[in-house]
């Protein structure tokens, strides 16, 4: 399946950390995808980050700092089954 570039970009929340060369992952239009930040800061799970790219199936993020997850009330978080079977 083929996707235009604009289905690419929006905004997600950090699930797993990511870090300076270190690949994390978050929550992006209603799927978990692997997620890269190429400035050098540390995004932590529950951060707000723009799409502003894909590189294969892994996104590229920024720091989204004007938004918190709360503000951001039409994303639906869902646990992960591996979240689920930790409670």
């Amino acid at each position: 399946m083929s996707y235009p570039f604009q289905f690419f970009e929006g905004f997600a929340i950090v699930s797993k950390a990511i870090g300076p060369s270190v690949p994390g992952r978050v929550q992006f239009r209603g799927s978990w995808w692997k997620a890269i930040c190429r400035g050098a800061v540390t995004l932590p799970p529950g951060a707000v980050v723009r799409v502003v790219g894909r590189e294969d199936i892994t996104l590229v993020v920024e720091p989204e700092s004007r938004l918190s997850s709360s503000d951001l009330s039409g994303i639906v978080v869902h646990q992960s089954s591996e979240e689920a079977c930790d409670t």
